[in-house]
């Protein structure tokens, strides 16, 4: 199983990078959390945010 997520990766991240800015911000308040659940709430409505939590 790890295999085929590897695959995937290898040729989905160089694929979706040269088609779609990823912008991350606010990676300052994240430093100090502990391994465990984390809560990923978006601020807006729109369609296209809701998959990757992008702007």
């Amino acid at each position: 199983m790890k295999f085929c997520q590897l695959l995937t990766y290898c040729i989905s991240y160089p694929l979706l990078r040269f088609f779609v800015h990823f912008e991350v911000r606010g990676q300052e308040h994240l430093r100090g959390l502990e391994d465990g659940p984390v809560i990923q709430a978006g601020n807006d409505r729109k369609k296209r945010d809701s998959a990757s939590g992008a702007e």
